[in-house]
């Protein structure tokens, strides 16, 4: 038996006919987080070093450097990377093992190995309303690994090179085991006046020797808007599926940290101790673009 859920909201989800495979699971704006990181000019630790790049300095990732014996998923850390060096346009390799994602969000207690540079903001619930400020980030040790916390706040910790606004934000903390993304779910997100966003989850499941397998899921964000007639932009943004296992989503976080008016999306694995957090962060075009995966087995 086939149950298939198609979500109809002003058009019809469907006929997904790309592959997983063809999708580059990558941020793109990353950080030096290493002492005199070797710049090199090819990937190779035998080849020249054109400089030394600083810790904390910004690099921007053009590709992922695969050699005959490598594959597509290859983890970035174990990885030469090929990345233009943000201050003076030059083009190199470094190896995936010291550099971080530029903008990371954590969720509390999470996965980490190491505090980087730069503006630490906590989000968290306030009477209501969701609310940024300072965070005062911490490392602490628990059996299963490392950790970051915020001592005052520990909802959400989210690390930016960038500044923040501080205060209310138009934003929403999910929490209830109820709103997890699953195919045939429809999800709200904080919306302005003129502009409505929301998420929705398509996809198949067949029942397999009494057991249900997911097929097909792609995870969809939803814009639309009325200026005389209705229009609306849809985009898939389950280019990292394969990384979130079989254990489901969850929406951690939507809301507006940047003042375009698009929410940034926090979504993690579901009911899993060991789950990776994937940020998405709008562009100014006003689509997501992914810009960090946290978690016990991926450092990017």
């Amino acid at each position: 038996m086939k149950i298939i859920y198609t979500i109809i909201f002003g058009f019809i989800i469907n006929n997904f006919s790309f592959s997983q495979s063809n999708h580059k699971c990558l941020p793109k704006n990353l950080i030096v987080a290493a002492e005199n990181l070797n710049f090199r000019m090819f990937p190779s630790s035998s080849s020249e070093a054109i400089s030394k790049l600083e810790n904390g300095e910004l690099i921007t990732l053009e590709e992922k450097h695969l050699d005959k014996t490598d594959n597509e998923n290859k983890d970035i850390s174990q990885s030469w990377l090929k990345v233009k060096r943000n201050k003076t346009g030059q083009i190199g390799y470094v190896f995936g093992e010291f550099v971080l994602a530029q903008e990371m969000a954590y969720v509390d207690h999470h996965d980490a190995d190491r505090l980087q540079k730069g503006n630490w903001y906590s989000i968290y619930q306030d009477n209501g309303k969701v609310k940024v400020e300072r965070a005062r980030p911490r490392i602490v040790e628990f059996d299963y690994g490392r950790s970051i916390v915020n001592k005052e706040r520990n909802e959400i910790i989210i690390c930016s090179q960038n500044l923040i606004n501080e205060g209310v934000i138009n934003g929403r903390l999910y929490q209830k085991s109820d709103e997890d993304v699953k195919i045939g779910s429809l999800i709200s997100l904080p919306s302005t006046s003129q502009i409505s966003f929301r998420l929705a989850c398509v996809g198949e499941v067949e029942l397999v020797n009494g057991q249900l397998e997911r097929k097909n899921e792609r995870i969809i964000f939803e814009k639309s808007w009325f200026n005389g007639t209705p229009n609306y932009i849809q985009q898939d943004i389950s280019h990292c599926i394969d990384k979130f296992g079989q254990v489901g989503y969850r929406l951690e976080f939507a809301g507006d940290l940047n003042g375009d008016g698009t929410p940034e999306l926090i979504i993690s694995e579901a009911s899993n101790n060991y789950y990776c957090v994937y940020y998405f962060q709008s562009n100014e075009k006003g689509l997501l673009e992914l810009q960090s995966i946290t978690g016990m087995t991926s450092k990017c």
